[in-house]
């Protein structure tokens, strides 16, 4: 299967390599019969010296954060009762508000005091795709009163400590009333509208519920139950640098910018955030989507395999999407049972609930820079790769 796989889509990744849409990729398949597959072309770079691509090469995995860090910590506390799908933002500050002054500070607008949490991890709540938070947060954010950190924020070093407790939560207030004074694009649960802003929404409401950051819950509650060491393979802030395939370049360092995640407002938020932030590697994400498909030691009434029991109603569904009706990026031979993501640096996860199957496929395209022209070309590669695949597999099952 190994080598049918490479011959079917080898020419075209190899044109892609070729033609810079990315230096190098990783390509994984999992079946439930066959098991894992790793399909491996190009380099971290386009540096003659760079090292090649493989399975334990770190991408910055951008928006598949959502679906594999905040959305499933934000379910366990359904499962629960600490939070539920209909719970709206102003129940939601008021009750995970830890102090009086934070709770002031948070005031949720009468524009917003009704959007659900079922709402945000749809992508229904009306706001706005993304924003420069980082831009805004720098010149107007204020902090919780008291603050020890106000106005500007950088990330914390690489290879530093955690960032928990007061300072962080009273940090992200700031990020989270300039959301709270965007205008709506449109009303709550009318339109399905991606944004970033959402899922930046429910990192700060998961962290406020737990006492602890982001990257400390997906260790202790996602990776731990399911038997996964993903400090090397699956984390933020990765230290590891010989094994990352960068995600820009400093011009003025004329150097690769490798383990710092590439979405700036991610950034200055010290690496760590509902929306963007993990680091992960074809083999880490494997395991971690395998064990999602398979097991319930993570979830049990919010189990990913119950989210299209009724259908799929919903372009999203609780924080993954789902395969576009038409000119999908999972091509065209998914099931109506699948779930995944993408990620804006080039990375994706397929999975196939009802067939068992799962495809992963990792680049850096914002290597060395962000052009448009990558962004077009991997959204027309995307399919043909995917389609191939399940063409292959489906023929090999039957």
């Amino acid at each position: 299967m190994r080598e049918q796989l490479r011959a079917a889509v080898g020419s075209y990744i190899e044109q892609a390599i070729s033609d810079q849409v990315f230096p190098g990729c990783v390509l994984a398949v999992w079946t439930s019969e066959i098991g894992p597959t790793y399909l491996c072309w190009g380099k971290t770079t386009y540096d003659g010296q760079a090292r090649k691509a493989g399975p334990e090469t770190l991408y910055d995995l951008a928006s598949l954060t959502k679906a594999l860090v905040t959305a499933p910590l934000l379910l366990r506390l359904f499962e629960e009762g600490t939070l539920w799908p209909g719970m709206t933002l102003k129940e939601c500050i008021k009750s995970t508000a830890s102090c009086s002054e934070l709770a002031a500070c948070l005031a949720v607008p009468g524009d917003k005091q009704d959007i659900t949490l079922h709402q945000l991890l749809h992508h229904m709540a009306g706001l706005p795709p993304w924003l420069p938070l980082y831009e805004k947060v720098s010149s107007e954010g204020e902090g919780v009163p008291g603050s020890r950190e106000t106005a500007r924020h950088r990330p914390r070093e690489m290879g530093g400590g955690h960032d928990c407790g007061w300072d962080r939560i009273s940090r992200m207030v700031e990020y989270i009333k300039v959301i709270f004074n965007t205008p709506l694009m449109n009303p709550p649960g009318e339109k399905t509208e991606y944004s970033d802003l959402g899922f930046i929404l429910l990192g700060f409401i998961v962290e406020c519920c737990r006492g602890k950051p982001l990257d400390e819950l997906f260790i202790h509650e996602i990776l731990e139950p399911l038997t996964i060491e993903g400090r090397l393979h699956l984390t933020f802030n990765p230290t590891c640098g010989q094994f990352i395939a960068p995600s820009s370049y400093c011009l003025r360092t004329n150097t690769p910018i490798a383990g710092q995640v590439h979405d700036m407002n991610a950034r200055s938020m010290g690496g760590v955030a509902g929306h963007a932030g993990l680091f992960g590697s074809a083999s880490g994400l494997m395991k971690l989507l395998v064990g999602l498909m398979g097991g319930n030691r993570v979830f049990s009434l919010y189990h990913p395999k119950t989210f299209l029991a009724g259908g799929r109603p919903l372009r999203f569904c609780y924080g993954f999407d789902t395969p576009a009706r038409h000119g999908s990026q999972a091509g065209t031979l998914f099931s109506s049972q699948t779930i995944g993501h993408l990620g804006y640096t080039g990375t994706s996860f397929w999975m196939d609930l009802a067939r068992e199957i799962i495809v992963i496929f990792l680049t850096n395209r914002t290597y060395p820079n962000d052009s448009s022209r990558s962004r077009m070309e991997i959204q027309r590669l995307r399919p043909v790769v995917h389609d191939e695949i399940l063409s292959m597999i489906l023929a090999y099952a039957s």
